[in-house]
């Protein structure tokens, strides 16, 4: 069974530009990464190598199922996804003290600086400049039902 991440953990970054995943993340998260920009919310996804595969599978899976039903503009929509995400994300490696090498450009993109928060959010980690990562909590919160009422309002309950 694949990774859940849970919880929030502030830190800085090293000299070299590294981050310390948090120890709780560690072991899920393995030792080959893939880092992707979410140019929409504005922070880094850090995905294992096994999830991120795991994802290319299930995208090729439906390329071939909607091949089999004759949907072939969506067959390419799909094959111009995969490119983009791939061609956005990097690998990189954890070391053995927890450390990794977060890609500069996606750094300078996100906002980050000295300091991160890690986010847990299921299946992957989420890098976030801990500024931005506040303000998107308070503008997505700000008149709305709690999540909990939400979930609960789908009949799915904790």
């Amino acid at each position: 069974m694949a990774a859940r991440f849970t919880g929030r953990y502030e830190h800085g970054i090293d000299a070299k530009g590294r981050i310390i995943i948090p120890a709780k993340f560690r072991e899920g998260l393995g030792t080959e990464v893939v880092f992707v920009p979410d140019n929409k919310r504005g922070c880094i996804l850090l995905y294992s190598q096994e999830e991120f595969d795991n994802f290319m599978d299930r995208i090729e899976e439906k390329q071939d199922q909607l091949s089999l039903a004759g949907e072939n503009e969506k067959v390419q929509m799909l094959e111009e996804s995969k490119f983009l995400i791939n061609f956005m994300a990097k690998n990189a490696e954890q070391d053995n003290q927890g450390r990794i090498l977060v890609p500069a450009e996606m750094k300078e993109e996100a906002g980050i600086e000295k300091t991160v928060l890690s986010v847990g959010n299921r299946n992957r980690i989420e890098i976030w400049n801990p500024d931005k990562a506040n303000n998107y909590v308070l503008e997505k919160s700000m008149g709305k039902p709690d999540a909990f009422a939400v979930a609960n309002s789908f009949g799915i309950r904790l």
